[in-house]
């Protein structure tokens, strides 16, 4: 999917790209909300986690092109750098809220109170996706497309100077 990518960008636009692959996320954590104690692996978690790795296909590359969009070329491993390093805290952050909402709500005795502290768990992510897909989607719908550089024809000043050898220095 990521190697693609661009072409996908390049014919649909980046906050169109990214919201596809966020809704695909939110779609893939109502799955997983689905599963029950008799779920097997193909009807129910295959699906699942097949989704989820082509949502995170276009989301990922998506956003890592949204962090370095616009910034000068010398600043692209400072903003490639904020990005990872906000991917990263972020990541760790929701991993950490997800793990205490499921401590809290599992019920250890049974198989079925440990799957409703997994199902309480999962909505941490369901929502920050969700939250996100909101927020990504205002901004697609609040902003306007560029249009592209206007193609000019070199003045004849510049077309003189580059038919003439430059010196070497």
């Amino acid at each position: 999917m990521a190697p693609r990518l661009t072409a996908l960008i390049g014919r649909f636009g980046l906050l169109r790209v990214l919201s596809a692959g966020l809704a695909l996320t939110v779609a893939a954590y109502v799955l997983f909300l689905r599963i029950g104690l008799t779920s097997g692996y193909w009807p129910a978690l295959f699906p699942t986690f097949a989704l989820i790795g082509i949502a995170f296909g276009l989301s990922f590359p998506a956003l890592s092109i949204a962090a370095t969009d616009g910034a000068r070329p010398e600043e692209h491993g400072v903003a490639s750098g904020l990005f990872q390093t906000s991917a990263q805290f972020g990541t760790a952050l929701l991993i950490a809220v997800t793990t205490a909402v499921t401590q809290a709500t599992v019920h250890p005795g049974t198989a079925g109170g440990v799957l409703r502290g997994y199902h309480a768990g999962l909505m941490v992510p369901l929502v920050a996706s969700a939250a996100v897909l909101t927020l990504t989607v205002a901004a697609a719908v609040g902003r306007r497309p560029r249009s592209p550089a206007p193609a000019t024809a070199p003045t004849a000043v510049e077309d003189h100077a580059a038919s003439e050898p430059q010196p070497r220095g």
